[in-house]
């Protein structure tokens, strides 16, 4: 009898030990690549138990045209959680269980094989070979169809402009407006000035929210650019001249992705005098400000704002991942 009673009480010993071990050990998951950008790959490797947090994943990869392999910086081991705080709405996020990373310095338009090696001393440990593409840089359709507008004919060819258009606009100064229609995946509807320094829209808005695949090229802009809820929206070589917010997309009726804002050159009105600063300061607006996932926003000159760049807050911030801010020229 005491035999038997010994055997249970190492059983119900053991049956603790035995559940945690269980834990512990990682189960993998899908391995995805949210939002790719022009220069860089962004990995989630969804996983289940770990719940000590010691598993460890490297990663290497390299062009799929080359045979030479590069080693990427371990995945960060991210435990289920949120961030979205009561106080404040809707905001915020969720996540689950997962390894994440990102790989950097990439080249447009190309595909990366990857192979991601997971360590569990506590089991489950496993190599995964994927494939991913980073997005090309935008480039408008060699064949798009080209319409001459001036100041007084551009109300008129916007409102019949279809995807595939591209509106060519003469020197002078142009009302703003508000886009009625989107551009279609291969076939954006571009406006594009012959020379940001004679095509000027006067002081106002230019509103493009919840649009797709409207490229902004070469005009001047004395006033904000608007494009809450846009997605695959190009702002390329535009001067924005503001006295409040530059270039902003917020949530709209849907969260913002994949938006292009390059080789801008932003300025506001903050001079970053001292009487300006503080919580009672001059409150100059944000030159870029964004939500959302798989933006560029790269090699703009920002100036005289708040903050030049900058990312939305509390419950206005929504899926804020894969995003590229990089070489940028920031000053007072």
């Amino acid at each position: 009898m005491r035999r038997v009673r010994r055997l249970i009480v190492l059983g119900l010993i053991a049956s603790p030990s035995g559940t945690a071990w269980a834990q512990n050990a990682t189960t993998p998951g899908a391995v995805t690549l949210p939002y790719p950008t022009t220069m860089g790959l962004s990995i989630e490797w969804a996983i289940a138990g770990d719940a000590n947090n010691n598993g460890i994943a490297t990663v290497r990869y390299r062009e799929s045209s080359s045979s030479d392999w590069r080693t990427g910086m371990n995945l960060i081991r991210v435990p289920a959680g949120s961030n979205a705080t009561g106080d404040f709405g809707s905001g915020g996020g969720k996540w689950g269980n997962k390894l994440a990373g990102s790989l950097f310095d990439l080249a447009p338009g190309k595909t990366y094989e990857i192979d991601l090696t997971l360590t569990d001393p506590d089991g489950g440990s496993m190599t995964v070979s994927t494939t991913g593409a980073t997005r090309a840089i935008p480039a408008v359709p060699a064949d798009a169809k080209t319409k001459p507008v001036t100041p007084s004919t551009f109300a008129s060819t916007l409102a019949s402009a279809a995807p595939g258009d591209l509106l060519l606009l003469g020197p002078g100064t142009y009302a703003p407006f508000a886009m009625a229609r989107s551009g279609i995946p291969d076939r954006p509807i571009v406006i594009r000035g012959e020379s940001a320094d004679t095509v000027v829209f006067s002081p106002g808005r230019v509103t493009l929210n919840d649009r797709s695949w409207i490229y902004l090229e070469d005009l001047t802009i004395q006033g904000e650019i608007r494009m809450n809820g846009a997605s695959n929206m190009v702002v390329r070589r535009c001067k924005i001249r503001t006295g409040a917010g530059g270039i902003t997309f917020e949530i709209g009726n849907q969260i913002p992705r994949n938006n292009y804002i390059v080789d801008n050159d932003v300025v506001g009105a903050a001079n970053w005098t001292n009487d300006q600063l503080g919580a009672d300061g001059y409150d100059g607006g944000e030159g870029i400000q964004f939500t959302g996932s798989g933006h560029v926003v790269c090699f703009n000159h920002v100036k005289g704002f708040r903050d030049n760049i900058s990312l939305m807050e509390y419950d206005e911030a929504y899926e804020q991942v894969s995003i590229d801010i990089c070489n940028n020229d920031i000053e007072q």
